[in-house]
């Protein structure tokens, strides 16, 4: 278990120093694409 948690930070780790910043101007879009996890838990159950 902690050799897993030791890899998922140096993971972590190399990702984020590699990471660029995003600059966002006035008039740009953003879209999220994902989260259809929560949509789905919101509908009622039915078979």
């Amino acid at each position: 278990m902690r050799k897993l948690l030791a890899l998922l930070l140096t993971i972590t780790a190399i990702a984020s120093l590699s990471a660029q910043s995003l600059t966002l101007q006035k008039g740009d879009n953003l879209v999220f694409i994902g989260g259809g996890l929560a949509d789905r838990q919101q509908s009622p159950a039915t078979k």
